[in-house]
């Protein structure tokens, strides 16, 4: 298996699993309101499921990024949490360096958060 790119994936998954847990909260405030039935029961459970799964997902990721240098977890943020046009010259500005630097500061990074995330890569 490819770490890297299962890295990668996790990454660009973050921001839509924090999203999604917004709306799952939601959802199951809403079918709390709606009159108690076996179907609603049991959707309840299991959005409460996926959303404690969701939880420890962005959990993982979160922590595993927090334990990166600050300029690498911004690299890797800028780059896949939160992605915007020019964000390697942002990156470049923001930093004071190349873009050479960015990205072989980016993929020393992302290996290191593989690791971090999945073990030895």
């Amino acid at each position: 298996m490819n770490w890297i790119k299962e890295a990668e994936k996790e990454l660009k998954n973050q921001n839509s699993r924090l999203q999604a847990t917004e709306n799952i909260k939601i959802r199951i405030d809403a079918l709390s309101k709606i009159p108690a039935s076996a179907e609603n029961t049991e959707k309840k459970m299991i959005l409460f499921n996926r959303l404690e799964a969701l939880y420890e997902l962005t959990d993982l990721c979160n922590r595993a990024l927090n334990s990166l240098p600050p300029i690498e977890r911004d690299i890797l943020t800028e780059f896949y949490v939160t992605p915007h046009k020019d964000h390697v010259d942002y990156i470049c500005m923001r930093h004071a360096i190349e873009k050479s630097t960015v990205y072989r500061i980016k993929s020393a990074a992302l290996e290191k958060f593989a690791k971090i995330m999945f073990g030895s890569c």
